[in-house]
């Protein structure tokens, strides 16, 4: 097998892999981003320090290290079945086997552009693919607590117990806190509404220096809150349209232009402040999110789902075949037979009720839960643990 380093390399950039922490914007290894250096000879020592949150400086240096590791042993693992210099795998040099060489992958540790996801961009052979892991919010985080969003100016209204956490914008904030102001667009595309921040705000000398109330509806979450910071607003928050839907606006998306702190409401609270808004009152709020996170970057099953994107996407078309919405979905399940890979084991038969692997196999447990992991259900062979497949 050929060797992952170069015999003078000192950093975590290799012929598979380049890896490193891509924590400022812009996209890709800029000023202040960051690879892990050799410790000695061919060995990086970084252990994982549990007592330090997991975007500290030496947690991202052992997140780099895992990211590199993770992807050369996917790279040796699927090489030793064929996945080689002719089937389009990416590799710095293909050692005059055939493909294009070139593209080694690019991964990157705790993107800065998101939460709670993690993606993998695929061009065809002789260019890099790239595969983002990002940090997550834990499931343990209160409410009141660790994250939400206060009415100060009326002491009836207090905390909204709707408020959602963002994917994306400014990771962790304290005490947001500043008069709320319905954003006013020019409802140039056939929305239906002037609120819902899909156009630039109208409003701008109102918003600035302001929380920016705006309505679910019609564009993508970050197309909203950067129209709110566009026009000067320090703040987001996103109200849920749907009437009769208890859940607040999910905040998700990816967009590394998107800066302030954001939140999601649902349709009930939002109206808690809409309504004093139109009585003539001035309302405040107090944002804050201080929610410990948890590191995607060392949760190896969603490395191996997002790396099986990168192997089928290369098979399949070298990059072409699964443009679609069923190539896509089939993808995803793709992504999750690479990851069942790495945490079904062959003695696992040998427990008991599980000869047939009836038992659950969750995907993402790390960051999200030990059951389900990040699905809807865990996998399993029993219709009763999991029936949708």
């Amino acid at each position: 097998m050929d060797p992952w380093l170069a015999d003078d390399a000192t950093t975590t950039s290799g012929n598979n892999v380049f890896a490193y922490a891509d924590v400022i914007a812009p996209q890709g290894f800029t000023e202040g981003d960051f690879t892990a250096e050799t410790t000695s000879d061919f060995t990086f020592d970084y252990p994982y320090q549990v007592d330090q949150v997991a975007n500290s400086y030496d947690n991202r240096k052992a997140a780099i290290v895992n990211l590199f590791y993770m992807n050369n042993f996917l790279h040796d693992f699927f090489y030793d079945h064929g996945f080689d210099e002719t089937s389009n795998v990416a590799q710095l040099s293909n050692y005059e086997r055939g493909g294009v060489e070139g593209d080694p992958i690019e991964a990157q540790a705790q993107d800065n552009s998101g939460l709670n996801n993690a993606n993998m961009s695929t061009p065809a052979d002789g260019a890099s693919p790239r595969m983002q892991m990002y940090l997550y919010n834990s499931k343990d985080a209160v409410v009141g607590i660790d994250f939400g969003v206060v009415v100060t100016s009326d002491a009836g209204i207090g905390l909204l117990d709707s408020s959602k956490v963002s994917g994306f914008g400014q990771a962790q904030f304290s005490d947001i806190a500043a008069e709320v102001v319905r954003l006013v667009d020019s409802n140039d595309i056939d929305s239906g509404s002037f609120f819902d921040g899909c156009e630039p705000a109208t409003n701008g000398a109102e918003l600035a220096g302001k929380i920016a109330l705006v309505d679910r509806g019609s564009c993508n979450f970050t197309a909203k809150v950067l129209h709110a910071q566009e026009a000067g607003a320090i703040g987001a928050i996103v109200v849920n349209n749907d009437p009769d839907s208890a859940e607040p606006a999910p905040m998700g998306g990816e967009d590394d232009a998107v800066l302030i702190p954001n939140m999601g409401l649902n349709f009930v609270d939002g109206h808690l402040i809409y309504d004093s808004i139109d009585a003539g009152n001035t309302v405040t709020v107090n944002m804050f999110n201080n929610a410990t996170l948890k590191d995607g970057t060392l949760d190896n099953g969603i490395i191996a789902h997002e790396w099986g994107h990168y192997i089928s996407n290369r098979l399949v078309g070298n990059s072409s075949g699964l443009i679609n919405f069923q190539g896509r979905a089939m993808g995803e399940g793709w992504g999750d037979f690479h990851s069942l890979m790495f945490i079904a084991k062959a003695d696992d038969i040998n427990i008991t009720g599980n000869d047939k692997f009836q038992k659950a196999y969750g995907s993402g447990t790390f960051v999200e839960d030990f059951y389900y992991g990040i699905r809807r259900v865990p996998y399993s062979t029993n219709k009763e643990v999991n029936p949708l497949s």
